[in-house]
C-alpha cells in the first residue's frame, strides 16, 4: 500500500514511502519503507531515486532473504550505478546533468528493527516525550554520511 506519494516541489525534495512486502514476493518480509530526497542543482537525481531505490531495495531482499544494513547499501549503490549511467550517456548533449545531485534519507522498520541510512546531509530525528516533564527530546538516529 503507498502511504505517500511523490512530492516534487521548487525547491526539488521527492518523497515516497510504502508499507507492505519489501519484495516483489509476499512470503518475503513485511515493513514500512520512508525515503526523502533532497535534489540540488535540477531535479533529476531525486526522482530518479524516488523512481528506483524501493525496486532495488526489494530486489536485494529478495536476493538475501531478508533485511539488512547490506540490502540497504547495495540498494544506494545500484541506484548511484544506475544515475551515473545516464549521466554518461547524456552529458554530451546535456551537460548540467553531471551538476545535478541528491541527498538522500531513507528509514525502513522491518521485524521490529529501524533501519537509517543517509548521503549527503540530511539527517533522521527522533522526538521522545520525557513523562514526567512533557518535555520533547530531540534523538538523532543518522550521522555524518552513513553510505
Amino acid at each position: 500500500m503507498l502511504i505517500l506519494d511523490i512530492l516534487v516541489e521548487e525547491s526539488l525534495t521527492a518523497s515516497a514511502g510504502e508499507s507492505g512486502s519489501l519484495s516483489t514476493h509476499e512470503s518475503s518480509p513485511h515493513g514500512t519503507f520512508v525515503g526523502v530526497y533532497d535534489g540540488h542543482g535540477g531535479p533529476e537525481t531525486s526522482l530518479y531515486i524516488t523512481d528506483h531505490l524501493f525496486q532495488h531495495l526489494k530486489r536485494f531482499t529478495i536476493e538475501q532473504q531478508s533485511m539488512s544494513v547490506d540490502v540497504i547499501r547495495k540498494a544506494y549503490q545500484a541506484s548511484k550505478g544506475g544515475f551515473m549511467s545516464i549521466v554518461t550517456k547524456k552529458w554530451l548533449m546535456k551537460p548540467q546533468i553531471a551538476a545535478v545531485g541528491s541527498c538522500c534519507l531513507v528509514g525502513v522498520i522491518c521485524n521490529g528493527t529501524l533501519y537509517i541510512a543517509n548521503c549527503g546531509d540530511s539527517h533522521a530525528v527522533l522526538g521522545r516525550v520525557v513523562k514526567a516533564t512533557g518535555e520533547v527530546l530531540a534523538i538523532q538516529l543518522s550521522a555524518g554520511r552513513s553510505l
